[in-house]
Order: structure tokens, then C-alpha cells, then sequence
């Protein structure tokens, strides 16, 4: 009579690759699609959502004065300049930095507005039309 050992199942299954490895690899290759699903449809939604945004042309912190603008732009071209400090949107006055914050956010594209701005204590009015934002650089990211 001979005599055997018997190891536990786990430890069988352990030692032998040609098994447990291919259900190992096939388990982390479906995590891995998932992954690059899930990301390529997060590019793809940053790019919808961009796409829908209004390009001002300008720039304010938390409803500050004008921070930078964009040469070429409309409200460049309009006048506007750095240091602005925004006192009215079609008319409306701001009251505060965070009424100042959602009116220039709330600006759509192709929308026409009227800012009142403050320069050095003199009140003017920009007008210029928000242009539609396309995102050329989100959107070769996304085709890599």
C-alpha cells in the first residue's frame, strides 16, 4: 500500500497555473474593458457637456473683478479689459460677488448681454455676444 498526501483544494488550485491563471486573466481583462468603457463615456460626457458651455472670453474668480480675458474674443473685442470689475448684467444690478458669479454663469451661448462694468471708478457698458465653446483639444483627447 502506498502512501498519499492530500492537500487542501485551495492549495491544489493554487499550484496549478494551467487553470486557476487563465481564470484569473480572463477576470482581470473584463475589469480592464469595464475600465476603459467607463472612461471613454466620461471623455465622451466632458465633451457634450463642453460643447453646450458659453465661451465668454473672459475670465472672474468667485465674481471678482475680471481676472483675464481671451484675445480675439468677443468681449475682448467689445472692450472689455482686464480689472473690470462687473456692476450689471442686462440691466440687473449685482449686488454681491456670488449674484455677480451666477449672472456671468447663467450667460448662454448666443446669448447678447449688456455689462455695466466699474473701471477706476467710471461706470461703462460692454455688449457682445457668447459664443459657443468648441473643444478642440477635449475632443482629440477623447479620439486618442
Amino acid at each position: 500500500m502506498r502512501a498519499t498526501t492530500v492537500e487542501p483544494a485551495e492549495w491544489a488550485d493554487e499550484t496549478s497555473p494551467g487553470r486557476k491563471l487563465a481564470v484569473r486573466a480572463q477576470r482581470n481583462l473584463r475589469w480592464m474593458r469595464l475600465g476603459a468603457v467607463l472612461a471613454i463615456g466620461y471623455a465622451v460626457a466632458l465633451l457634450v457637456v463642453a460643447s453646450l458651455s458659453a465661451d465668454l472670453g473672459f475670465f472672474t474668480y468667485q465674481g471678482g473683478p475680471v481676472v483675464a480675458i481671451d484675445s480675439g474674443s468677443a468681449a475682448a473685442q467689445a472692450g472689455l479689459r482686464t480689472g473690470d470689475m462687473i456692476v450689471a448684467v442686462d440691466g440687473v444690478l449685482l449686488v454681491d460677488n456670488a449674484a455677480r458669479s451666477a449672472a456671468v454663469q447663467a450667460i448662454e451661448p448666443g446669448d447678447t448681454v449688456v455689462l455695466e462694468i466699474d473701471r477706476g471708478g467710471a461706470t461703462e457698458q460692454v455688449r457682445f455676444t457668447a459664443a459657443r465653446r468648441l473643444p478642440l483639444g477635449s475632443a482629440a483627447g477623447v479620439a486618442l
